[in-house]
């Protein structure tokens, strides 16, 4: 009978060591995950008059919006944030 009670306490021990980390990969995994988003706030922001010839609107980081002429029907405010 010592045998059986040896055998079933190391299954029992393995047993409760995966659970354990079982338990602390989930814990790892949630805790790495969040809920909320942020967008962070743009640092600046660019607007333009263009027309029906056409222009380009260059924002913060370079980022480009070009208008071809004849796409507007008159003079347009253009913004970039």
């Amino acid at each position: 009978m010592t045998s059986a009670r040896r055998s079933s306490c190391g299954i029992g021990r393995i047993v409760e060591v995966k659970l354990l980390a079982a338990s602390a990969l989930l814990l790892a995994f949630v805790a790495g995950c969040s809920s909320t988003t942020s967008t962070p706030a743009p640092t600046s922001s660019v607007t333009a008059t263009i027309g029906t010839a056409g222009g380009t609107v260059t924002g913060p980081n370079g980022v480009q919006v070009v208008i071809p002429a004849g796409a507007l029907d008159g003079n347009t405010t253009i913004g970039i944030a």
